[in-house]
Parts: C-alpha cells; structure tokens; sequence
C-alpha cells in the first residue's frame, strides 16, 4: 500500500464512524450512491458539519 491509499482508507474509516452507514452503494436520500458522493454534495452545499 501507498501512503495515498492510507489516508483516502482512513477518510473513509472516519466517514463511516462519523455517519454511521456503510461505505458500500446505499440509498441516500432519492438516490442511490456512495458514501464518499453522499460527503461531497453536502460539503458543496455547505452542509458538512
């Protein structure tokens, strides 16, 4: 493993933790998408806390 491969599987790990659901395809809201789509559009539309 790479260092880049470390910190993008750590980011997930925290995101997982953080927002209790699966990284894995799931539906969120209307659509179906990963959790790393699901974090960005809510940091786009300045919703991430």
């Amino acid at each position: 493993m790479t260092l880049k491969a470390d910190v993008y599987s750590f980011g997930i790990l925290m995101l997982e933790t953080i927002s209790g659901r699966s990284s894995s395809l799931s539906t969120w809201g209307i659509t179906r998408k990963v959790l790393l789509e699901w974090a960005w559009e809510l940091y786009e539309e300045g919703r991430l806390l």
